[in-house]
């Protein structure tokens, strides 16, 4: 009588090998997270400088302007400066959830509910924007009069 020999895994190896494969898709997907969140970031961070540079221009033209944080819709607005705070925005860049943003006048006075206003020459005080996320931090200077902005590592 002779016995058939088949050559095959056994339930040790099978599982074995699903633990390696789940181990190896784990590091992979949380590696393929991280660019997404960078991305995700460096938008928020790119409207901003641009929103800065438009607010002044809109300035110019449309008179004295204020620039602020809406937390409850998660946008950094810009109003006319005479209009009431919950009027209609000229301009907004909303930012998503898991993002922290604060603007702060740069005068030594870490008011982060300030808004910043920009006059009809499109001028303003020198202010700083924080742009938080668990693991990353962008400190900015911006420059009142010019709009120059200098980066820097968060000092707080």
């Amino acid at each position: 009588m002779t016995r058939d020999h088949f050559n095959a895994f056994t339930l040790i190896e099978t599982l074995a090998v699903i633990a390696l494969l789940g181990i190896v898709g784990a590091v992979f997907a949380a590696a393929l997270a991280r660019p997404a969140e960078s991305a995700r970031f460096d938008t928020v961070a790119s409207a901003l400088l641009d929103l800065d540079g438009r607010a002044r221009r809109a300035a110019l033209s449309e008179g004295p302007i204020v620039l602020r944080v809406d937390r409850d819709d998660q946008a950094i607005v810009v109003v006319r400066a005479s209009d009431a705070p919950d009027d209609t925005p000229l301009m907004a860049v909303t930012y998503p959830s898991g993002i922290e943003i604060a603007l702060s006048p740069h005068n030594g006075i870490e008011d982060e509910g300030t808004p910043i206003h920009i006059n009809a020459a499109g001028r303003s005080v020198d202010y700083r924007i924080v742009i938080r996320t668990d693991r990353t931090t962008i400190v900015w200077d911006i420059a009142g009069l010019t709009g120059w902005v200098s980066e820097h590592e968060d000092d707080r």
